[in-house]
């Protein structure tokens, strides 16, 4: 009898949460319009050249090798074979 008590008790806190979850989305949607995202200031470093984000994004992989993920459109420079 314990179980089904708490298996009870259980479900209708499941269901509370889930009712009182969306109640309150359903209160944000309804509010005013957020505001348009403003682009971000120019970012300088110490000596006042403005900064870029980077063009690649660095991890390491399943097998523990490094990985580098070149964003489109990136040009990628290949090195010369070595001479000699």
């Amino acid at each position: 009898m314990g179980f089904r008590r708490f298996l009870g008790a259980l479900l209708i806190v499941a269901i509370t949460a889930t009712l009182a979850g969306l109640w309150v989305g359903s209160r944000r949607s309804t509010g005013p319009a957020a505001r348009p995202v403003r682009p971000p200031a120019v970012v300088r470093d110490l000596y006042g050249n403005p900064l870029t984000p980077a063009v690649a994004t660095y991890g390491i992989d399943a097998l523990g090798g490094s990985v580098e993920d070149h964003y489109p459109g990136t040009r990628i420079e290949r090195l010369a074979a070595p001479e000699g």
